[in-house]
């Protein structure tokens, strides 16, 4: 496989994983209404797809990570990803869903700076063009209010910079690890924190079959098959465009609630989905600069 095609393969992993993470708002939205609170849901999300993840990888006999990778696997899932959950969630009560969207969907120039100033990435016009339209994108699919307290806006930042961190961290220790083994360990330490939160604050099981169908919707195809195309999109882009590339996350979200839920989709939405878009294009399109 020659390099670009790599590339161009890998983007179309990440752009994937986006879609599978942008429709867990349509599924939580109907796990919610039968019930469960959001700890619970969390636990049962990575506890159901951890347990599917681990029975697959022993299985087909997959090497499981060990060492340095190991570790950064478990700090990624345990750590970073519980982090970004649960401050996102408390953001949410004390600032406006459209301004800790944006604050969040900063993590993309994060990743990209971080890179820049302190592993050597060349900065290229390709790269800050694609950023300003994706950020551009983001503030027209999101729309909504901007209002909330310095509290809401310092924990989405706290999110934004956990998101980079977890990008960062996978593009450097989850090289040569099996996609399903990576995914498998991240999910199963991120099953450990949240069933011990959802413990703390109280477990609320859905009360339909619909909730089931939803929770199991949201462990399936928004945490196994996400997190495992993101990973190996991940190895195979680098992080930057990774993470530029996941703005096409609210994308999905957008049309999927517009679909399923019957929400309306302003031309402003549209048109920032046709921005974010265009930045991912821009990125496919880029000649590849080690």
């Amino acid at each position: 496989m020659s390099a670009d095609h790599r590339r161009r393969s890998g983007l179309l992993l990440v752009l994937a994983a986006a879609a599978g993470f942008g429709l867990m708002a349509v599924f939580a939205r109907s796990a919610y209404a039968a019930g469960v609170n959001p700890p619970t849901l969390l636990a049962l999300r990575f506890t159901l797809a951890a347990l599917l993840l681990v029975a697959i990888v022993q299985a087909r006999a997959r090497p499981w990570p060990r060492g340095r990778a190991l570790i950064g696997l478990i700090a990624m899932g345990g750590g970073f990803y519980t982090l970004i959950a649960q401050c996102y969630f408390v953001a949410l009560t004390q600032a406006s869903a459209a301004l800790v969207a944006l604050v969040l969907y900063t993590f993309p120039v994060l990743v990209m700076a971080i890179n820049v100033a302190c592993f050597g990435e060349r900065l290229t016009v390709a790269k800050c063009g694609a950023a300003l339209l994706a950020m551009a994108g983001l503030a027209l699919t999101i729309g909504g209010e901007l209002h909330g307290s310095a509290g809401g806006i310092a924990l989405a930042l706290v999110a934004a910079a956990g998101y980079a961190a977890y990008i960062l961290i996978g593009d450097r220790v989850a090289r040569g690890v099996d996609p399903l083994c990576g995914g498998a360990v991240v999910i199963a330490a991120s099953a450990v924190t949240s069933a011990l939160l959802a413990l703390a604050e109280g477990v609320t099981l859905p009360q339909t079959g619909g909730g089931w169908l939803a929770v199991t919707g949201i462990a399936l195809v928004s945490t196994v098959f996400a997190m495992t195309a993101f990973l190996e999109g991940l190895s195979r882009v680098g992080s930057t465009t990774a993470a530029m590339a996941s703005t096409f996350e609210p994308v999905v979200t957008v049309a999927s609630a517009a679909w399923l839920l019957g929400e309306t989709v302003s031309p402003a939405r549209l048109a920032g989905g046709g921005l974010i878009l265009a930045a991912v294009v821009l990125l496919a399109r880029a000649p590849h600069r080690p």
